[in-house]
């Protein structure tokens, strides 16, 4: 039992710490640029800071190669990746990001290389020390302390600018990954037998999508989040348009929705633990999918901010039930020597047509209005849980690896 704690212990400060960067670079940084003056191409080009989370399955194999015999192999690198981390954002702190943008923007984007690593070797330390059957609760975890970093990284330290400054906010963050160090320090990091770590090689989604059920996967994975993602995708320009302020923004999106899909996300890692992979699945598109009507609230004018602010929460705990069931299934496709691949190659995929249906909810917004966006998002919503239920093989959740089963 005290092992079983402690692993979710590790899990949990580790997803919650990668976070964050992630979240202020998205969300708090590009506030303080327009507040200094700077022009929206300008801070276009600061989402570029976040492109490393696109292409991290690149150097993955890496991490799945190379480690260390006397730290542990995945470890190893987790206790490299955070010391950087916790460097890099206490250096970070003594730049002016308006008058030193440049340099801010460089190490920015070092930072989110570290922490797009960090999360390969998190996940594949993930994927280790979880059983078949802890792995609903592991990632419900994960996508609660996800939401919990959104929660502060976007959120907390947004609102709390003002009194923190450039200085005071990195520092909170460098602070946080020091901590993590110390949870990583304690952990023991046990090889499996009989791992064979191939050669590195970076042509690894050839031979993922090659595998057996594996390209169906696939399709379905770019498909699940793409209702859900164009719903988030234009709610900040929705509540820009109906008159709603930066911190009131900040607030309902970061603190409210932040809080209801970690909650949803534990909730559902816990539910899993007694149904089917596929009954979640198909469970939770179809939840993500009513939960989207909510956001004609806000289109159609009715005034209430109480109404509105459901509407947003509505969206976080339709993604909080999504994330923590697709992060389970992607665990069962993890083959043992190629972890990190494996599941950051299936994380990209997601993240691919994640990011494709937030481009594409911004046309569809802006040559045929909010609502027609609307109900494509909910329609496609539908769909991903028409699919799950007539292409998901629930035997992937029979096993406790279905990879290692002979193709």
């Amino acid at each position: 039992m005290k092992n079983i704690k402690f692993k979710y212990i590790l899990l949990g400060t580790l997803y919650f710490t990668q976070n964050l960067p992630v979240t202020f670079f998205s969300m708090a940084f590009p506030v303080i640029l327009r507040r200094e003056g700077f022009g929206l191409e300008q801070i276009g080009n600061s989402y570029m800071i976040l492109f490393p989370w696109m292409l991290k399955f690149i150097w993955a194999p890496i991490v799945d190669r190379y480690g260390s015999n006397l730290l542990g192999h995945y470890r190893g690198w987790l206790i490299f990746l955070q010391i950087a981390l916790t460097l890099f954002c206490f250096f970070l702190s003594y730049l002016n990001p308006v008058t030193q943008y440049n340099a801010t923007f460089l190490l920015a984007l070092i930072i989110s290389i570290a922490s797009s690593t960090q999360d390969i070797a998190t996940d594949a330390t993930a994927v280790k020390v979880l059983d078949h059957s802890e792995r609903p609760v592991g990632n419900g975890l994960q996508s609660m302390m996800g939401f919990i970093g959104y929660f502060i990284g976007g959120g907390l330290l947004l609102m709390a600018y003002n009194l923190l400054q450039w200085k005071g906010c990195l520092m909170v963050m460098s602070v946080c990954f020091a901590i993590s160090l110390v949870v990583v320090f304690i952990y023991k990091e046990k090889e499996q037998k009989n791992v064979t770590r191939k050669k590195l090689h970076f042509l690894h989604i050839k031979e993922f999508v090659t595998r057996k059920g594996m390209f169906r996967w696939t399709i379905l994975l770019m498909l699940a989040y793409a209702g859900i993602s164009i719903g988030s995708g234009i709610l900040p320009t929705i509540l820009v348009d109906i008159g709603w302020g930066e911190m009131k923004i900040a607030f309902s999106t970061a603190a409210i929705g932040g809080v209801l899909g970690a909650v949803s996300a534990i909730l559902a890692g816990i539910r899993m633990q007694k149904i089917s992979r596929k009954r979640a699945l198909v469970t939770s598109c179809f939840i993500q999918a009513l939960l989207l009507t909510g956001l004609f609230i806000p289109v159609f004018g009715i005034p209430k901010d109480l109404f509105i602010m459901a509407a947003i929460g509505g969206i976080f705990i339709g993604q909080g039930l999504l994330s923590t069931a697709i992060a389970t299934a992607m665990m069962d496709y993890c083959k043992p020597g190629t972890e990190g691949s494996d599941y950051t190659l299936q994380d990209c995929m997601g993240n691919f047509g994640s990011f494709t249906m937030m481009v594409a909810a911004m046309y569809i917004a802006g040559q045929f209005g909010y609502a027609v966006t609307i109900i494509a998002s909910i329609f496609l919503g539908l769909l991903s849980c028409a699919l799950f239920y007539k292409l998901y093989d629930n035997r992937t959740s029979d096993a406790y690896n279905y990879c290692l089963q002979e193709n």
